[in-house]
């Protein structure tokens, strides 16, 4: 695949997942310039793995049917009875739900306790409940989400490369972060 019309300055970090295989970074600083990138992904089996070290589970939606494509990337982690981690731990650095709406990662730790940011297209992203590596009740539900258009005038006429923010009220615990867009030549975004 090509991703086309970006800005010549911009850097990628790019992660590639594939069933079956273990995630994989690329350096930090890929440069699209510089040609294509090529990425070899090791093969895995997470069923050939000790159960309590895989956290599997399913997406849905409101009426408990499945999502599929929907991204979970690891944001924090349950320590002890009532501690957290937030940040980099010892388990895949993401998952893809398959057409059956059904993710799996490798976990560092038997039982690990983990929460996700958890997105699809046409769906709002919401931060899980906490999910438990070993266990057979992890769901997760996404509710449809809506999308933000306008266009950013002045005097009349549309302003380009202006930089805007959308985050929501609640900051703590179920926070998604900060989401920019940029208003194209016609002010659009």
């Amino acid at each position: 695949f090509a991703f086309s019309g970006l800005d010549a300055g911009l850097l990628f970090e790019l992660l590639v997942v594939a069933e079956d295989h273990a995630p994989q970074y690329t350096d930090k600083d890929t440069d699209p310039k510089l040609g294509e990138v090529s990425v070899e992904l090791e093969p895995r089996n997470l069923g050939e793995h000790p159960p309590e070290r895989v956290l599997r589970g399913k997406v849905v939606d409101a009426h408990g049917d499945p999502i599929r494509r929907a991204t979970l990337a690891p944001q924090g982690r349950r320590i002890g009875e009532g501690g957290m981690s937030l940040g980099a731990m010892e388990a895949d650095p993401l998952s893809v739900t398959d057409e059956h709406g059904e993710f799996e990662l490798s976990a560092g730790e038997p039982g690990m306790v983990i929460f996700f940011k958890v997105g699809a297209s046409a769906y709002a992203s919401r931060m899980s409940p906490w999910l438990t590596a070993g266990a057979q009740d992890n769901v997760v539900t996404l509710l449809r989400g809506a999308t933000l258009t306008g266009r950013v005038e002045r005097d009349g006429k549309p302003v380009a490369g202006i930089e805007m923010g959308l985050t929501q009220i609640d900051h703590f615990d179920q926070w998604l972060g900060e989401y920019t867009v940029g208003s194209d030549a016609a002010g659009r975004f």
